[in-house]
C-alpha cells in the first residue's frame, strides 16, 4: 500500500511538472505582444488565383498573370517585357502554398521578425483572385531540422505571428525565374506526333506510318529518327536571351512545325545573327532562347535529312 501510494505521488508530480514546462514554452513563444487578426495560416482557395505578385528576396517585383490559358510573368527591370510561364510549374508553386504544414507557432513578437528573416530581407507573395488580393504571406529564413526535413519560417503581412513551416519554399520562391519559365521547346510524348515538316534550309516534310516515319513514301532510319524525337522531346533550354527585341528578328533562316493526331500543333523557328543562333516556340511565346558555341541546339533541332536517312 505504502508502495502504491508513492507511485502515485510520484506519477502526479511528473504530470505537474510536465505541465509547468509545457505551459511555460507556450508562454515564451506567445508572447504578450501582437494582436489577434489571421490567426493561423488561412486556407488558400486556389480555384480563383489569377495573378501572383512576388518579390524574391535581394529581388526586384515579379507578375505572374493568367490570360487565357496561359501563365505570363512580367519579366523585372522595368521594360514591361511579357514571356509565357511553365503553368505545370506555376501550378506547383500555388500547390505549395495550399500544403503549407505548420510545424509550430514560435513567436508574437515583432522584435523576433528579424531574426527569422521576417523583415526587410522577406520574400513577399501576394495571390489575387478577380483583382482582390486572397492571400499575402512573407517567407523568412530556412533551417534544418532533421537530416530528412527541412524548415521556414513565414507569417501573414496582416499578422503578427510567426511560424514554422515544413519544407525549404526557397527552392519554390526565389529570384531565380528560370524555375518558373518555359524552358521545353516541345510538346511531351512524340507518340501522339503525326507530322513534321521543316522548312528553311532545308523542306523536309515526315509523315508517320503506324511505327515508321516516311518521307516521300522512304522509310528513314527507324534507330535514327527514335533518338532524334527523343532528344527534341526532352530538350529544355535555360539560357534566355532578354535584351533581344523578339519583333526585330526577322525572318527565320528554319522552322519546324509538328502537328499530332489530335490536331494540336507547335513551331520552332531558328534565327542567326553575329553571334549566336536563336531559337523561339510557339509554347513559350516572348521567350528567346539562345544557343552558344558551348552549347549548340541547331543541330538537335533541325537535323537535315541525311543525319535520318
Amino acid at each position: 500500500m505504502l508502495f502504491e501510494k508513492s507511485g502515485n505521488r510520484l506519477y502526479i508530480l511528473l504530470v505537474v511538472v510536465l505541465v509547468i514546462t509545457v505551459g511555460g514554452i507556450l508562454l515564451k513563444y506567445s508572447g504578450n505582444e501582437g494582436n489577434d487578426v489571421g490567426v493561423g495560416i488561412p486556407a488558400l482557395d486556389t480555384t480563383g488565383i489569377n495573378r501572383i505578385e512576388m518579390i524574391p528576396k535581394g529581388g526586384s517585383l515579379v507578375v505572374f498573370e493568367k490570360t487565357g490559358e496561359d501563365w505570363v510573368i512580367t519579366l523585372p527591370g522595368g521594360t514591361g517585357k511579357k514571356v509565357v510561364a511553365d503553368g505545370t510549374k506555376i501550378s506547383s508553386m500555388i500547390f505549395t502554398l495550399y500544403e503549407l504544414k505548420v510545424i509550430n507557432l514560435v513567436s508574437r513578437k515583432k522584435d523576433d521578425f528579424a531574426g527569422f528573416g521576417l523583415d526587410t530581407g522577406a520574400t513577399s507573395l501576394k495571390l489575387f483572385s478577380k483583382g482582390e488580393s486572397e492571400f499575402e504571406l512573407l517567407i523568412g529564413k530556412s533551417e534544418m531540422l532533421s537530416p530528412q526535413e527541412m524548415g521556414t519560417y513565414v507569417k501573414m503581412v496582416s499578422a503578427d505571428e510567426v511560424y514554422l513551416v515544413s519544407g525549404f519554399l526557397d527552392m519554390s520562391f526565389n529570384s531565380d525565374l528560370t524555375l518558373y519559365r518555359q524552358t521545353k521547346l516541345t510538346f511531351d510524348g512524340s507518340e501522339s506526333w503525326q507530322e513534321i515538316n521543316f522548312s528553311g534550309v532545308e523542306n523536309i516534310s515526315l509523315k508517320r506510318a503506324v511505327t515508321d516515319w516516311l518521307v516521300e513514301n522512304k522509310k528513314v532510319d527507324s534507330a535514327k529518327i527514335t533518338d532524334y524525337l527523343k532528344q527534341l522531346t526532352t530538350l529544355e533550354v535555360r539560357n534566355f536571351a532578354d535584351d533581344i527585341d523578339p519583333a526585330k528578328l526577322g525572318k527565320p533562316k528554319s522552322q519546324l512545325r509538328v502537328k499530332t493526331v489530335s490536331g494540336r500543333e507547335f513551331e520552332i523557328s531558328a534565327y542567326f545573327n553575329e553571334t549566336d543562333t536563336l531559337i523561339t516556340s510557339s509554347l513559350g511565346r516572348g521567350n528567346i532562347y539562345r544557343s552558344s558555341k558551348e552549347e549548340p541546339l541547331y543541330f538537335k533541332i533541325f537535323p537535315g535529312l541525311k543525319r535520318l536517312e
